[in-house]
């Protein structure tokens, strides 16, 4: 992370006492190492790069619902330059990039104040007309 972003409060990194044990614990880092693996691939285990069969620029460019995406300024996992080059291909109803300053690649409270912004002036209007 980079240090000019503002980093989530140590409380969200706080299991909940029923997850707080070793089986849970050991559960969620293999689930992170398998996630990690199939993105990036490995050799040694045979695992295709999930990354190497998907071009985002030629496929999956095309949508029926609206698109939000949020954009950490900091990430440096994701360089914005090309969020934004997908963005701006991207076909749908309705579609918005938010970039948020002091905000890397995770989830700080700037991430999640959006992600309820989004919610609440975009996602529940179309809610309550369903009914």
């Amino acid at each position: 992370m980079k240090k000019n972003s503002v980093s989530p409060p140590n409380i969200w990194w706080k299991l909940p006492a029923e997850y707080d044990n070793e089986k849970d614990i050991k559960h969620c880092s293999l689930g992170d190492d398998y996630s990690f693996i199939s993105f990036i691939g490995h050799k040694g285990l045979g695992v295709q790069s999930m990354s190497s069969t998907i071009n985002f620029m030629e496929s999956g460019l095309n949508f029926k619902i609206p698109i939000f995406l949020i954009q950490g300024e900091e990430d440096i996992l994701t360089p914005i330059e090309i969020t934004k080059a997908y963005f701006n291909k991207i076909n749908a109803p309705k579609k918005e990039f938010f970039s948020l300053p002091k905000t890397a690649h995770g989830f700080n409270k700037s991430v999640i104040n959006m992600h309820y912004k989004i919610l609440k002036a975009y996602i529940a209007p179309l809610i309550t007309t369903l009914d």
